[in-house]
Parts: structure tokens; sequence; C-alpha cells
């Protein structure tokens, strides 16, 4: 009997003992992980330091941005490599960067991407005027870099005599009897100046009658440009927008430097709403282009086309290209580009010979389509190209 029980015994402790062995290594597992001790952040480790990079590295490309008998808008330096993150996009280039421009002109140099410096001035560039532009020294995070001596970063150029450049059609409502239009000049102009001399009439071509509309004149988007605001009720399709310009209007750089007197007229042509509905720069076999995604009322039945490239969905027109004669003259870029204009899927491509900077790209109201369509209303986008 005692015999029995000690062998009861023992197999009663070796079950305990077990169990007790299986409780631990339960609560091992279920131990939550261990926080920071209190008041410290667990933080990654440091960021590696910037590499070094050598003036001769940089290769700045210095340009003025400017279209087509027209002042620059800005300067803009693309650099071969980035010298910030993207998060100090927006932000000033440091008492280390040093631009000198001459004559003097007053303005803000700030990153607008990471290898990229854009220069706007506060009033604009004189007209007439021949500009030195250097680049001496360039702040990053490794340190401050100057120019090398056998070769200095600089551009020289001379802007446009101040004159009256175009007249373009900015949008139109035929039925609320509305239309917008830009007077265009060489350089920064001011619209109490410009509504002193100039003169709008529509007309009908196929009766001749001839009505002054109600008009009012804005400043434009940029500087240089005039916003006239016109409403009445010839304003219809196969109407025209007739401007005569007296002679005198003076620049607001210089005032006495003084457009002369000019007229032009905007054909107010009919047609189905063309829209532009997105853009996009891309890189393709033959170079870099721009995508522009449109939606024609006249190209046929919507759809959704799904973008490869950007992968997004899109409601357009099976159809949507511009008419060739209109897309020469309705086309725009700042600084200057000799381009073609082919179909693809969404809409169509612009090709050209893009370089290493930044664009601005203008397309105005008033351009047909292939299919009889019509932009009612301008489309103006920024781009760069990387180096």
């Amino acid at each position: 009997m005692l015999g029995s029980a000690t062998c009861r015994d023992r197999i009663a402790t070796t079950v305990l003992v077990f169990a007790l062995l299986a409780f631990t290594a339960c609560s091992r597992d279920q131990e939550p992980a261990p926080e920071p001790p209190t008041g410290e952040i667990a933080q990654a480790g440091p960021e590696a330091p910037p590499p070094s990079l050598s003036p001769e590295e940089l290769a700045p490309v210095i340009r003025e941005v400017a279209e087509a008998d027209v002042g620059p808008s800005k300067i803009v330096i693309e650099l071969a490599k980035p010298v910030i993150e993207k998060g100090k996009v927006g932000e000033g280039a440091g008492d280390g960067t040093v631009l000198e421009v001459e004559p003097q002109v007053d303005g803000e140099l700030k990153f607008t991407s990471p290898s990229t410096l854009t220069f706007e001035p506060s009033e604009g560039f004189a007209p007439g005027t021949t500009y030195t532009v250097e680049l001496t020294s360039l702040e990053t995070p490794a340190g401050v870099l100057t120019a090398p001596a056998a070769g200095r970063w600089v551009r020289v150029f001379t802007t446009p005599a101040f004159d009256f450049a175009r007249f373009s059609l900015a949008s139109v409502d035929y039925a609320r009897k509305k239309a917008e239009a830009h007077l265009v000049f060489s350089g920064p102009v001011t619209a109490r100046e410009v509504e002193k001399r100039a003169h709008l009439v529509v007309s009908d071509p196929q009766s001749g009658d001839r009505r002054r509309p109600s008009v009012r004149f804005r400043p434009g988007p940029q500087r240089h440009m005039v916003l006239a605001q016109l409403s009445g009720s010839m304003i219809r399709g196969g109407g025209r927008l007739e401007l005569a310009l007296d002679e005198g209007t003076p620049s607001a750089i210089d005032p006495k430097q003084r457009a002369v007197r000019r007229t032009a007229s905007i054909d107010l042509a009919m047609g189905p709403v063309a829209k532009i509905v997105d853009t996009y720069r891309a890189e393709g076999s033959s170079g870099f282009y721009v995508q522009v995604i449109c939606d024609d009322s006249a190209g046929g039945d919507r759809r959704y086309y799904w973008d490869r490239v950007n992968h997004e969905y899109y409601q357009v027109s099976s159809r949507c290209q511009l008419d060739e004669a209109d897309a020469a003259f309705g086309i725009h870029f700042e600084p200057q580009v000799d381009y073609s204009v082919t179909p693809s899927g969404g809409g169509f491509r612009i090709f050209g010979d893009f370089e290493r900077g930044s664009y601005h790209m203008r397309i105005e109201a008033g351009v047909k389509t292939a299919d009889g369509g019509m932009l009612h209303q301008a489309y103006e986008t920024d781009f760069t190209v990387p180096a």
C-alpha cells in the first residue's frame, strides 16, 4: 500500500511540473513587446550625410523663360544633379548662393525642384535691354560650391523692345453672350493704360453689322497680359472681335518705351465644346513629350480610358485630335520649342525638342479639333524636363 501511494505521488508531481512548464511557456508567448523607456522616442538612425559634389558635376543650365515676341517672365537654372531634399522645395536658395543680374533686378531666388533654381523678378525685366545673369556660387548641404574659373556659369540675353504682341481668345460662352480675350504685350503693362487706348468692336462679317460690346479691363494672368471681359448680343459663333489699339501704351517698367498703333482681330469659331482634361510630361523611345488627355463632344461616344503611364481612368470621347493648322498657331511654349502633334489614346501627344529645364505650355481657346469641336477655354500648365 505504501509503495502504491508513493508511485501515485510521483506521477502527480510529474504532471504538476509539466503543467507549470507549459503555463510558463504560454505566458512568455503572450508577453507584450517591451516599450521604450519613459520620456524617450524610438527613432531611426541618423540620415546619411549628403554626398559631396564638385562644381563640374553640377553643370548648371541657365536660361530665360519667354514665349515668342515676349520678354522673359523668370530665369530658370537647371542643375545636373539634385542638391536638396524634396521637402525643401519652395524654400530660398540660402545665403551661400549668389546670383548676379546686371543691370540689377530685384526678385526672389528659390528652389522649385530638388535640381531647379528659379529667379522671379518683383516687377519684370526692362524691355530692349541686354542682361547678364551669372551664378557665382551655390549653397548645398555639403558646402558652398563656386563656379570653376575655366567655365563661368553665365547667360546673356536681350529682351525685345516694348510693343503689342498679339490678341488671343481666353474663353467664350455663346449661351451667355460673353467672351474673354488677352491683349498680350512684349513686357509688363498696366490694365489702366491699355483701357485708355483700346477700342473693341464685335462685327458680323456676313451682314456687316458692327457694335461695341460692354468691356471691362482687368490685369491678366501674367504681367505682360491684360484681360478684356466682353458681353453683348453680337458675341456668337461666326462673329469677329476687332481691336484697335491707339499708339502710346507705355511699358510698366520703362514708361519712355511705348507701343505703336496696332489692329488685330479674332474670329469667333463655331463648334461643339472640347476641353483639356489633363496633361503630363513623359518620356518615350524618341524623347520627351507632353501627353494631353482631352474630351471632344464632336469626337464620338464617350468611354472610359485607362492611361497606362499615370495609372488613371478618364471618361472622354473616343477621339480627340487637334486640327493640324489650328495646333500650329494655338499651342505656345515658354521657352519656344519646335513641336509636332500626333494622335494617341485619350487625346494627343506633343513631341518637341525639349531640353533639360522648366516649360510653360498654353493652348489657346478657339483651337479646333479634327472632328469640328472647339476649345472654349484656354489651358495652361507648367512642367519640368529632368536631367
